[in-house]
């Protein structure tokens, strides 16, 4: 089964193309490394991958699903549902604990302990 796939995908900020014409294909069951120096699109594409932002161009299917049609509501769902990100920095809810920061996608999922 086909997890991610990424077809000539395009992102640019501001006018700048950090990823031109990126093709991937990540099946189930693979393990991926991503590595690159310092500003060569490595964060912007782990957060196309998760959904947080949209490519400007290509095409790019998570899970099976098309993210030029997912709306932002629908892209929040999968990933709080089916995909697990790191980011670079923790970004952690300053007032809670550890433990309730790493359960708290449970407790928005309604899994409760």
């Amino acid at each position: 089964m086909v997890l991610v796939l990424l077809k000539d995908v395009w992102k640019s900020y501001n006018g700048n193309y950090v990823l031109r014409g990126i093709n991937l294909v990540v099946n189930e069951g693979d393990v991926v490394g991503i590595v690159g120096r310092s500003g060569s699109g490595k964060t912007t594409l782990v957060k196309l991958v998760g959904l947080l932002e949209r490519a400007d161009r290509g095409e790019l299917v998570v899970l099976g699903r098309d993210s030029k049609v997912l709306t932002d509501s629908e892209a929040s769902s999968l990933r709080l549902k089916e995909l697990g990100i790191i980011p670079q920095t923790f970004n952690l809810i300053p007032h809670l604990t550890a433990l309730e920061n790493i359960t708290l996608p449970l407790y928005l999922r309604r899994y409760y302990f």
